[in-house]
């Protein structure tokens, strides 16, 4: 016994479709043009790294401009080791340099040690790109001087962190 369908009790379909395609690209580029601007950066305080506090005057705590916050997230980031604290498992925060210092200065280590601050640093959504790397040595010491582009347009540049071996 084969199935039948009352066509009946089917609801009108109308013939006349409109065109809605026009519309899906419309919210198609407002999607891309609302990808391509970011938040404000959000209210930072400065923080001293030698004394592990955050910086006090007048009683109340040291706001940062969008800049100086994003220096001091960059210099958070290049103290941290990738998954070296538990809070920061699974968010790709910090760098793996660790197992690059202790071995002798060539050009695949110098790429990597680039590669991975340019990787953690873009992690950043204010961060677009890290260029123009130079390294120095210091006895047990590797200096790394660089650029950072941000989405703005602001250059950062000849920002400098020191690796210790």
């Amino acid at each position: 016994m084969a199935d039948t369908i009352d066509i009946q009790m089917l609801p009108n379909i109308p013939y006349e479709f409109t065109d809605t395609t026009s519309s899906v690209a419309t919210d198609v580029n407002n999607i891309a043009d609302s990808a391509n601007t970011v938040e404000p950066y959000g209210l930072n305080f400065k923080f001293d790294f030698d004394k592990n506090e955050f910086v006090i005057k007048d009683g109340k705590l040291v706001e940062l401009s969008t800049v100086d916050a994003i220096k001091q997230w960059i210099i958070l980031c290049l103290k941290t080791q990738f998954e070296e604290y538990k809070s920061y498992y699974f968010t790709s925060f910090g760098v793996n340099t660790q197992p690059l210092l202790g071995l002798k200065r060539n050009e695949y280590k110098i790429g990597r040690v680039e590669e991975e601050i340019s990787t953690a640093l873009k992690q950043n959504r204010y961060i677009k790109d890290v260029t123009n790397f130079t390294e120095t040595y210091d006895k047990n010491i590797l200096n790394v001087n660089f650029d950072v582009y941000l989405i703005n347009g602001t250059i950062l540049e000849d920002q400098e962190y020191s690796f210790t071996q």
